[in-house]
């Protein structure tokens, strides 16, 4: 084995693939107590109730995004690329009060101006009291984000997940109960629960009051707010715009929906994402620990980094893609089962959504790569053409303007992103693309197959099913299975 195919601390040992896997609990956690309220105002309130908890969704993402100013995820990378406490515990103060200030300029002028939102930007005034309730929401998000950036740059994984289950938990049931009195009552349930899990990370873990003295002397000092404040807003800032290219794509997708095919169509496509987010799970519990690995590698200068990374994007693919492909098979099922039969024209948006996001799903491996190497502004670079490609599609009536097209748009602009990833990115990290090819082949290769037959009118729904599952099977015994404790031997990434 070569120098630069020799694991290093932060790579040997499993030791990205058990933060891997506690992250992708934690977020799978989230993802349904989610996904069940989304069902449940569904049910209760239809299509046009369901597409009203999207824009809420969309809205809160957008704001908290800028509210959070990416300060959690910087947060996360600062605190990996530290071992000194002092450091790490005013790293943590800083980033706490930045936070609570942006977040609360941000939910009090969103609070203010959703009666102006609902009538005049999205021509629908009866957001305005969802919109309003967005407000608070963005606040207690952000510090939910904040103390999930912390937990993760200190390593404690299993903590994060066991605190996000308690939290989805009571969401859920809670969430579910208020759906029956409107989506400005989920709303409100929302920032309960998430204000009364950020007191309780802080009081148990986070405690960012003065330093214990030392027996017999004086108190240890730390470095100044402005001193410590500038690494995390310097890191924070590129990659504030390269995740706001993304959110911002998609609250234009919806809203161009909403003005050009009305509130039930944007419904439509809600729908089909709540399901299709789902498989976002894996690569990005994947992306949160290799971004944490990559970090703590800068003093070495990441020799051991292209070996890392093409094992990543197979273990990635190699769970995600039979995930992806299922889910295409069970399409005409799983609509219908889920939401009602008011949803039967989610189905095509579904189908799309899920190849889209398989092919994202191995571009979250480059972009964790780029955050943990600091290349933000590549980061910036490849979002806005993945953007400028969506809403390009769309709004030029290249593909349809329904929810179909949205998720065809997306598609197509996540296969030119994964393309950019492996032949442009990729050889700047002097990284041999032929060793990547194989992964992404099969990855287009299956999902073209996929999206296919399960969009195909002569293709009878069973043999859909049957096909996607077997090629979601043999991608996973080639990838996925000799990964397992017990599906090999052999040393874990």
């Amino acid at each position: 084995m070569s120098s630069a195919e020799r694991p290093s601390r932060s790579f040997a040992r499993g030791t990205v693939s058990r933060d891997a896997a506690w992250a992708l609990a934690y977020s799978s956690v989230l993802r349904l107590a989610t996904l069940g309220v989304s069902v449940a105002v569904a049910r209760a309130a239809g299509s046009a109730g369901t597409g009203a908890f999207g824009i809420a969704l969309q809205i809160t993402a957008l704001a908290g995004m800028v509210a959070a100013f990416n300060l959690p995820q910087s947060l996360a990378k600062h605190l990996a690329e530290s071992g000194d406490p002092a450091r790490q515990r005013a790293l943590v103060r800083t980033s706490g009060l930045l936070v609570l200030g942006l977040g609360v300029v941000v939910g009090g002028l969103l609070m203010a101006l959703a009666g102006w939102l609902g009538a005049s930007v999205y021509r629908d005034p009866s957001l305005a009291p969802v919109i309003f309730w967005c407000g608070p929401l963005v606040l207690a998000t952000v510090g939910f984000a904040w103390v999930e950036g912390a937990l993760q740059g200190m390593r404690r994984f299993e903590t994060l997940t066991r605190w996000g289950a308690a939290v989805s938990s009571l969401d859920l049931v809670v969430g579910i109960a208020a759906a029956f009195w409107g989506v400005a009552t989920v709303l409100v349930t929302r920032i309960a629960v998430r204000a009364l899990a950020v007191a309780f990370a802080l009081g148990r873990w986070l405690r960012i009051g003065a330093p214990r003295r030392d027996p017999g002397g004086a108190a240890p000092s730390e470095a100044p707010f402005v001193v410590t404040a500038a690494p995390l807003l310097g890191f924070a800032g590129p990659a504030l715009l390269a995740g706001g290219i993304v959110l911002i794509t998609n609250a234009v997708l919806r809203l161009l929906m909403v003005r050009g095919a009305g509130l039930a169509e944007a419904g439509q496509y809600q729908a089909a994402d709540s399901v299709a987010q789902g498989l976002t799970l894996i690569p990005a519990s994947a992306a949160t620990a290799f971004m944490r690995a990559v970090s703590s590698e800068r003093s070495t200068g990441y020799p051991t980094l292209p070996g890392a990374l093409r094992r990543g994007l197979e273990r990635v693919q190699g769970y995600n893609l039979g995930l992806c492909l299922v889910t295409i098979g069970v399409v005409p099922w799983a609509t219908v089962a889920l939401f009602g039969r008011d949803f039967t024209a989610a189905r095509p948006a579904l189908v799309l959504l899920a190849t889209g996001y398989g092919l994202l799903g191995a571009c979250s491996t480059f972009g964790a790569t780029m955050l943990g190497r600091g290349e933000v502004w590549t980061g910036v670079a490849v979002n806005l053409m993945w953007a400028a490609i969506v809403l390009g599609l769309y709004g030029t009536g290249a593909v349809p303007r329904n929810a179909a097209g949205a998720a065809l748009a997306v598609a197509i602009a996540s296969l030119v992103l994964l393309l950019v990833s492996v032949l442009v990115v990729a050889p700047r990290w002097t990284i041999p693309v032929r060793g990547l090819l194989p992964v992404v082949l099969v990855t287009v290769g299956s999902l073209a197959v996929g999206c296919a037959l399960a969009l195909s009118r002569s293709v009878p729904a069973p043999v859909v099913a049957v096909a996607c599952l077997a090629l979601g099977a043999a991608i996973f015994l080639r990838w996925g299975l000799p990964t397992l404790p017990w599906g090999s031997r052999a040393p874990r990434a």
